[in-house]
Parts: structure tokens; C-alpha cells; sequence
């Protein structure tokens, strides 16, 4: 037994656990195999075949051991006697824990399982019960495909920060969940990696069957663990080996290795026969081999037959989806058979015998042939009426929510789809042909001024990037409202170095232009390749991640990297973005205090503590002055027409109705009543004949702002929610529907998250202050503001009109 251990180990054929490394590298542990065989094996075929039907010995706590070796066999009192042979006791324990091997040897195994390569772009891989880093060498190996690992909560942060420490750019594709949180469904890959063999079979039932409800028809379940061969797929001595650790695990854990007749049965079980086995692989020798199942019926990867390992035994097929290896006879051998465990003697003890598959549910008692329900028409007809009024009633709940649904979401839906039709013209197009190319040039320049001044943190050295020297801690950022990705590149050229880019948009389409131009940018190195002042070189490109994501009705939380980086809304959060960014994007959140109220606390939720939240919004002073010198022109005009019409109007009505006088008093129709009076008004003279209702508006030949309602006398926007206008700006925005966002009420609000307001202008007090500056004032004549050498500005009048419409902002979290 000794001799064949080692010689098995020494040619590789035996997959090192902890036990057999010990075995091959530590000639003192020697002392535990004779404590092995002539204890540990015969005890253990004992207690499997004296507890095999014992009831309670599936179930986790009810284990062999507990329930033989406590009073039957004396095993603890032994232990007590033999101190030495805890030790091996204790390293036993080990065996059954599944210790997994190298990550490198596990994406081996599993690379070679399936054409990966042949994966559809961003295609889902789930590593369930992760606790090695192996998905992050797939994850180099197939950069077109996104990872999940499941791992216990606890070990979140560690294995994050060995993937981090490995390679940072993999974090954008590869994300950790929670044991506990509901598995994602329709992945296209899920990975067990050595989860089963210490499972009683209704776990792995269970497990499987979980799994199954969640896979459609292009997923499929790959398995990597100890699987037993069937007869004369091993040497003898290989398989001695694994039928000893098999005991020992059913000794300790009631569980145990499974050959890949009993795993399939298993899976059958699991999906009442709808999973099937399309490939398995053995390395010569090897305890693990890797399993593929998938649902009946699909088609495999690709015509073409992925790339796996290659059989060293003989009667397998190599087509990963070929039908299932023929199941083998589950008779146990003879007891004189030379395949039973060895050395103890075979015929004074009884053989260990495999457990039986756990009996699935006990099956429905069918009716006799030509038996009816006995049920008259009458109960039939009653049944039926039943039937229709639940789903009636089930009807009107789901088309009420629906209504509400489309009601509150109906803005959204609009805005959403209004940026997804818009097309991504490219940036030569929008610097040389774009009617409003002033004013795009102009409103990214103060972007950049925002970014420059604002984003580095209170440590930062200015001047140490350009001159190629460390700026202390790169940054984490998210972008709310990215749009296509137009800041990426001012991020790029940011002061302090950017670690992580989070980009989140409602707008799907948008999200996959914003990726499509980090791409571009990664491919050239950064945008452009440039290098800068001193002859320094182009700064290395950040990791960057988009998602879609409503960041108004929504919490941002389940997004699984915002919850790795840290998502705390107290103001003791230490950990989190230094840097949350809404640029144009913000005052959508105002249409009601329910969406301004989630949008901040996801800004405070994402911001640790000392961290900015930058951006820009229509200005609200401008809107105000504009909508009270409206309501002033509209109520001199209404004042003049009425004294003008007064007197003829008097004169016409003592003439209609004799000497009588009407004593009915005159009234102003309520606002609700507004509507249904508009022919009155143009009756009454009000409105010319062809002209629009009056409400505010203005603008110019490249942009307008036009109020569909009412609007308030004063210009003071109360309530601070809800006030809607229709914004449109050539070649940008076609009468999207935006929110007024009334900055005093603004400021109250972002008080309540502990948001404390740093800095706010308006665009063109910011182009006045910053026009000089010796980094800002350059890079204007660089991004096309103002003409290089004369200063002159580029800027038209009308641009820098509809430029006055907005105001930069800083706050930051205390």
C-alpha cells in the first residue's frame, strides 16, 4: 500500500490534497498510514455499512460518525489512548474539506472543458462557491466575457483585493456576490469547482435543481470534482487510494465521491430528467474530472467541437455533445474481488457499501383506466366561473399597476428613448460642421475648469502629474448620467490620476457608445496617445465600467461594483467614490421630491467621507427672471386690452338689458378650470386669432425653453418639484421635457445628506474667473473657445446666450 502511494505520487497520477502532499513530502507522517489502514479503513466500512440505512444519516448533523463511532466503535476513546494519531485524524478532516488545487491547474481543467472563445460578447460566467482565484485567469485568457463569483460575505473584500492586486483592469469584468444573495439567471456558463463530493445526496439534489430553474437553453453546468471511475478506467492501486479517502469522508461528513453513472442520476433527479451529460474529461490519473451538462435538446456551442481534454481511457467519445458514457453495472463486485479496499482483510469485514440515491418523491397513485372526476355539470360550470373571475380580477390589478407604472416612469421613458434616437456623429463632425460647435466647445471647457479644480482631493500636489511625478492615491469616480461617454476623455487629463471610472445612464443605447469609446480610447493608449508638458508620456488609461442604470427611482446599491467600492449614506462612511459627477443630467431628477430625495442619497450613499459632487444644471435664476418678466408682459398686455374694451363693453350690456344692471359678480376661473375656458378667452378677445397659449417661453435660432402650464406670477418656484419645461437645442435636444431645479431648495435638500456647498457659478462668471488661468486659459485655445495668439473668443452670441443657461456646483461630503 505504502510503496504504491508513492508511486503513484511520484509519477503524478494521484491529485495532491493535503493528505497526499503530506504523504509525499513528509517522511515523519508515515506514522499515520499504518493508523490508516488498519484503523481508520475497517472502522469506516463498518460504520458505512452499518449506517447506511439508519434514519437521519443523509441529513448534515446526523453525520456516520456521530451516530457509530461515538458508542458503537470506541473511535474517540482510541483517540484518547493514541494522542500521536490525532494529528492524522485532524488531517483527515482536511481531506474532506475539498481543498481546491493551483488556480492555474483549475483554469486549465476548465479552459479545456468548452470552446470558450466561441462565447457571444459579455456572455455571463458564474463561479458558484468560489474561494480561488482562477476566474481571474479565464478572465485574462477570454477578455470578450464577464465573471460573477459567488463567495461567502466574508470573503468579499479578500478576494476583491487579490484580483485587484493581480491585475486592476480585470475588476471591470468581474464581480463578486454573496453566497446568500438569489443566483443570476440565464448565464451562460455555471461553474461548480469541488462543491459536491462533500455533500449527502438530497444537498447536491437540492443544489442542482436550483441551478437547473435558472439555466435557459443556451447555459450549461460545468462540474470539476472527485468523481469515481467506473471499473478498469484506473490503475488499481489509483483507485485503492480514492476508495480510502471515500470512506474517510463518508466516516466524517456522510458524504462521499460519486461515480459519473450516480452524479448523472443525480442531475436527473434534480431536473426530472431534462438535464443530460454532453462531455467528460479525465486527466490520466487524476481524482477530478470535469462534467458538462445541458438542458435537452439544445445545440452545443458551435458546430465546431470545442477543445478538452482527450481520454486516457478507453470507450469514451471526445464529441463534447455526445450522448452520456454508457452506465455501468452498480452491483458491488465479489467480496474476494481485488478492487475492494485494500490491505485490510476483505472477508473478515463487510464491504463498504455505496448508498443508495436518495428516493425522490413517492409517486402519484394513478386513477383507474375510464374513471371520471366526479363532478356534475353544475359544480363544472361553477368551477369555470371562478376561474374566469380571478383572472379578471388578475387582469385589472396588473393593468392598474401598469398605469401607475407608466405614469410615473412615462417622463423617463421619454427622456430615455429621446438620447438612445440620437446618433453618435463623431468628434470631427462636432468640432467642424456642428451648427452649435461654439457653444459644445464652450460648455466642455467649463466641464474640464469643473474637473480640474474640484477633483483632487485635499492632498493633492498641483503641477506633480505634468511634471511625471507621484500625486499620491489615484481616484474612484462615478459619472451619473455618462451619457456616451464625453467625459471621459477631461477624466483622462485629470490633475490628480483616476483609478476607477464608473459610468451609470438610463439610456441603454448610450452606454454601449460610452464603452465603445472607452474602447477607442484604450486602443490608442489614452485619447490620442499624447504625452504633455515636460515630455512626459501619456497617461496610463483608467479602468473604467458602464452600466444601465435609473439613478432617480432607483438605489444605485445593487450595483455590484458601487457596493465594492462602498455605498454608505452616513456620514461616517470611510469608504466610497472621492468623486461623484452629474453633468447635464441632474435636473431630471426633480420632477418629484421622491426621485430628488433618491438621487441625492445615492450621491451620499457612493461619496465617502471629504468626497466632492460636482456638476452643472439649468440655472434656476435665470429661469425665474425670465418667467416673471413673461408673467409682467402678459399682465400689462391683459390690463391695457381690458381697459380699452372696458367701457364699449359696459355701455353694450345697459343696451342689451334695458336699465337693469347685472348683479353678478365676476370671477377668475380656477386653475383646474384653466383649460377648459381657452375658447372663452379667444371669445373675450385675449388671444388674437391663431396665437399660442400664453405661456413662457424664449430662446433663440439655436436653443428654446418653453413652459407647458401655468407658471408662477413671481417667478419663485413653489413647491420646489414638478415645475416641467420643454428644452430644445439644434442638433442636440428636440423638445425633451426637463425639471426646474430651484437651487435654494436644492442646497436645503443636500444638507439633509450631509452635502455642504463648496462652489456655485454660472457659466459665463466661470469663463470670466478661469479665462486667464495659466493651465485653463491655454487648454480653451487647445479645445477651440477662443483663437490662439489673438484670444479672440469663438463663442457666438447666441451660444453664449443659451451658455448663460446654466450654473456649475460643488459640494462636499462632511
Amino acid at each position: 500500500m505504502v510503496h504504491h502511494v508513492f508511486v503513484e505520487t511520484a509519477e503524478n497520477h494521484v491529485h495532491h490534497n493535503y493528505f497526499s502532499s503530506r504523504l509525499a513530502k513528509d517522511e515523519n507522517f508515515l506514522q499515520g498510514l499504518p493508523f490508516f489502514v488498519d484503523v481508520v479503513m475497517p472502522a469506516s466500512a463498518k460504520a458505512a455499512a452499518a449506517t447506511i440505512n439508519w434514519p437521519g444519516t443523509r441529513e448534515a448533523t446526523e453525520t456516520a460518525r456521530n451516530l457509530a463511532f461515538k458508542n458503537k466503535l470506541d473511535f474517540h476513546r482510541h483517540l484518547i489512548n493514541h494522542g500521536v494519531d490525532i494529528d492524522f485524524v485532524q488531517f483527515m478532516n482536511l481531506v474532506t474539506e475539498g481543498r481546491h488545487p493551483s488556480a492555474t491547474l483549475l483554469a486549465g481543467v476548465v479552459r479545456d472543458t468548452i470552446n470558450w472563445s466561441l462565447l457571444e460578447r459579455d456572455a455571463l460566467v458564474i463561479d458558484l462557491g468560489s474561494c480561488s482565484p482562477h476566474f481571474s485567469e479565464l478572465a485574462e485568457l477570454y477578455p470578450h466575457l464577464e465573471f460573477e463569483a459567488i463567495c461567502p460575505e466574508d470573503k468579499i473584500d479578500l478576494m476583491t483585493s487579490i484580483v485587484v492586486m493581480n491585475n486592476p483592469a480585470l475588476m471591470a469584468r468581474i464581480r463578486f456576490r454573496s453566497d446568500d444573495a438569489p443566483l443570476t439567471p440565464c448565464a451562460r456558463v455555471y461553474l461548480m469547482i469541488g462543491m459536491l463530493h462533500r455533500k449527502s445526496d438530497k444537498q447536491i439534489v437540492d443544489m442542482l435543481e436550483n441551478i437547473y430553474y435558472r439555466m435557459d437553453d443556451s447555459s450549461r453546468l460545468i462540474i470539476v470534482d472527485s468523481i469515481l471511475s467506473d471499473a478498469g478506467e484506473a490503475p488499481l492501486a489509483t483507485k485503492r487510494l480514492w476508495y480510502c479517502r471515500d470512506i474517510t469522508m463518508r466516516q466524517l461528513h456522510n458524504a462521499g465521491d460519486r461515480t459519473l453513472s450516480e452524479l448523472n442520476k443525480l442531475a436527473e433527479q434534480a431536473s426530472n430528467g431534462d438535464l443530460t451529460l454532453k462531455c467528460h474529461t479525465r486527466q490520466p490519473g487524476a481524482t477530478s474530472a470535469t462534467v458538462v451538462f445541458r438542458n435537452k435538446d439544445t445545440q452545443s456551442l458551435s458546430n465546431k467541437t470545442p477543445v478538452h481534454i482527450a481520454f486516457a481511457m478507453a470507450g469514451h467519445d471526445s464529441d463534447p455533445d455526445s450522448p452520456p458514457p454508457a452506465r455501468r453495472n452498480n452491483k458491488r463486485p465479489a467480496e474476494d474481488d481485488d478492487d475492494l479496499p485494500q490491505p485490510y482483510n476483505a472477508n473478515s469485514l463487510q464491504a463498504p457499501k455505496r448508498r443508495a440515491i436518495s428516493p425522490s418523491e413517492q409517486p402519484r397513485k394513478l386513477k383507474r383506466p375510464g374513471a371520471r372526476a366526479r363532478f356534475s355539470e353544475a359544480e363544472r360550470e361553477a368551477i369555470r366561473q371562478r376561474q374566469l373571475e380571478r383572472d379578471r380580477q388578475a387582469a385589472e390589478v396588473a393593468a392598474s399597476q401598469a398605469a401607475s407604472e407608466n405614469k410615473a416612469r412615462g417622463i423617463n421613458d421619454v427622456v430615455r428613448e429621446h438620447y438612445n434616437s440620437v446618433p453618435e456623429r463623431g468628434r470631427d463632425w462636432r468640432t467642424r460642421e456642428s451648427k452649435i460647435k461654439g457653444l459644445r466647445v464652450f460648455n466642455n471647457w467649463v466641464k474640464s475648469c469643473i474637473i480640474q479644480r474640484f477633483s483632487p482631493d485635499e492632498d493633492h500636489t498641483p503641477g506633480s502629474r505634468e511634471q511625471g511625478r507621484s500625486s499620491g492615491k489615484e481616484l474612484l469616480v462615478l459619472d451619473i448620467g455618462c451619457g456616451k461617454g464625453g467625459d471621459l476623455s477631461k477624466w483622462q487629463q485629470a490633475p490628480q490620476p483616476i483609478q476607477l471610472y464608473v459610468g451609470l445612464d438610463p439610456a441603454n443605447v448610450s452606454i454601449e457608445q460610452a464603452k465603445d469609446r472607452y474602447r477607442q480610447m484604450a486602443s490608442r493608449g489614452g485619447r490620442g496617445h499624447r504625452g504633455g508638458r515636460y515630455n512626459r508620456p501619456p497617461p496610463r488609461l483608467f479602468d473604467a465600467r458602464f452600466h444601465v442604470k435609473d439613478c432617480y427611482s432607483e438605489s444605485i446599491e445593487d450595483v455590484e461594483i458601487i457596493r465594492q467600492v462602498g455605498f454608505d449614506p452616513s456620514p461616517m462612511n470611510r469608504r466610497g467614490f472621492d468623486v461623484v459627477t452629474m453633468m447635464f443630467s441632474m435636473h431630471y431628477a426633480f420632477e418629484s421630491e421622491k426621485n430628488a430625495r433618491t438621487m441625492l442619497r445615492n450621491v451620499a450613499g457612493a461619496l465617502k467621507k471629504g468626497g466632492r459632487f460636482i456638476g452643472c444644471i439649468p440655472n434656476s435664476d435665470v429661469l425665474g427672471e425670465r418667467v416673471r418678466a413673461f408673467n409682467a408682459k402678459m399682465a400689462a398686455k391683459r390690463e391695457a386690452k381690458n381697459g380699452a374694451s372696458g367701457a364699449g363693453e359696459e355701455k353694450a350690456a345697459k343696451e342689451q338689458n334695458g336699465e337693469a344692471s347685472s348683479t353678478t359678480p365676476t370671477s377668475t376661473p380656477p386653475p383646474q378650470a384653466a383649460a377648459d375656458a381657452g375658447d372663452a378667452e379667444q371669445e373675450d378677445g385675449e388671444l388674437e386669432e391663431g396665437e399660442a397659449e400664453p405661456t413662457a417661453e424664449w430662446g433663440n435660432s439655436i436653443y428654446r425653453v418653453r413652459f407647458p402650464g401655468k407658471t408662477p406670477e413671481d417667478g419663485v418656484f413653489r413647491p420646489a418639484f414638478g415645475w416641467k419645461y420643454n428644452f430644445f437645442l439644434d442638433e442636440a435636444v428636440e423638445e425633451v421635457p426637463e425639471y426646474v431645479v430651484p437651487w435654494e431648495a436644492f442646497r436645503a435638500l443636500a444638507e439633509d445628506f450631509n452635502l455642504e456647498l463648496q462652489f456655485h457659478k454660472p457659466f459665463l462668471e466661470i469663463w470670466e474667473t478661469e479665462k486667464d488661468d495659466p493651465e485653463l486659459g491655454p487648454l480653451s485655445e487647445r479645445m477651440g473657445v477662443r483663437e490662439r495668439g489673438t484670444g479672440r473668443l469663438l463663442v457666438s452670441e447666441e451660444e453664449k446666450e443659451a451658455a448663460s443657461f446654466y450654473v456649475g456646483f460643488c459640494f462636499y461630503k462632511v
